[in-house]
């Protein structure tokens, strides 16, 4: 019968207690050989079992869907295949209507279409488990970020402005980033001014050469000047799912600076709208009688003023030009 190998690790702990990729392709290796399984494929990487979209897993299922002559599925244990019940019910299908055969090699049992109801049971605890398991580091994720937050502790990334450090006993730490802080608190005093849209911030920064704190930098969206503007992490606080906590370090700009910003964005002392054209004696004071649209003004030949409807909705096959002198 034809098999495919599945490996995976989720830590690096488990690659140095044993469970590397290496180790487990040679186990199933060898028991394939036991077996008399032809391994045509070998999927190996190293992923989470949690609930979010588990690419590499879903290459193994479309594979096996695809390869119908491929029916047996090698893996170490139940919970290097899956930790939750979305996954499980997916391989229980498969294992009922495409006769897909399951084996376990390191919990010493396999499942297919004519499992034995100790062999279910088995399956069934065994996920079950490895789910608890993921619940468990789940809530002591929640616990160590609940504790950050009390003690003023950022949870993620540094934000752009800012870089994550380590000190010599391994204690994390974040200090303003000497290459880009300057260049943040002056993205917040130019949009303060009300004269400087997120736009022409972005234009000024990519001039300035400013640009993402990520593993590949690029200069910043507009949507990211948005984002930095409107964060509240360099005045002092922290903005974790709607909530606002304090931290410890230092901030880039007083909250004096970040609330007229958040002013401007609301509309609040902003210059008024300063139109490009020439200040035409009649606009935004007519209207066209038969569509009800707007008349507007050109300048012709550098001197003539002609007025004509904007033909907005598009009612009129033909424009019609008056001087305005007439």
């Amino acid at each position: 019968m034809k098999a495919v190998i599945l490996a995976r690790v989720s830590t690096s702990r488990q690659e140095e207690e044993g469970h590397s990729l290496p180790a487990q392709i040679k186990r199933l290796q060898d028991y394939a050989k036991r077996k008399d399984f032809e391994v045509v494929k070998t999927f190996s990487f190293s992923e989470s079992a949690g609930d979010k979209i588990r690419k590499k897993f879903l290459e193994v299922i479309n594979y096996l869907r695809k390869h119908k002559e491929v029916r047996v599925l090698l893996c170490e244990n139940v919970d290097r295949i899956t930790r939750n019940f979305k996954d499980a019910v997916d391989l229980d299908e498969m294992r009922k209507e495409e006769d897909l055969e399951i084996h376990f090699v390191q919990d010493n049992f396999f499942i297919n279409k004519n499992a034995t109801g100790n062999q279910m049971f088995m399956w069934e605890a065994k996920v079950f488990l490895a789910k608890q398991y993921l619940n468990r580091l789940s809530d002591d994720v929640k616990r160590s970020n609940e504790l950050k937050l009390e003690k003023g502790e950022w949870i993620s990334k540094a934000p752009i402005g800012y870089i994550n450090t380590i000190d010599k006993e391994g204690n994390k730490d974040m200090i303003p980033d000497p290459l880009r802080s300057h260049l943040v608190v002056k993205m917040f005093q130019m949009y303060a001014t009300g004269s400087s849209s997120t736009q022409q911030i972005k234009e000024e920064m990519d001039r300035l050469g400013l640009k993402s704190n990520m593993p590949s930098p690029m200069p910043l969206s507009k949507s990211q000047v948005h984002h930095t503007l409107n964060n509240p992490f360099y005045h002092g606080t922290m903005r974790i799912k709607g909530q606002f906590y304090p931290h410890k370090y230092e901030p880039l700009i007083d909250k004096q600076l970040f609330d007229r910003v958040q002013e401007v964005f609301k509309g609040y002392n902003k210059k008024p709208y300063r139109y490009a054209c020439k200040p035409f004696v009649f606009r935004a004071m007519i209207r066209c009688a038969e569509c009800g649209c707007l008349i507007s003004g050109e300048l012709k030949k550098g001197k003539y003023v002609y007025y004509s409807c904007s033909n907005y909705k598009k009612v009129h096959k033909n424009r019609i030009y008056v001087r305005e002198d007439d």
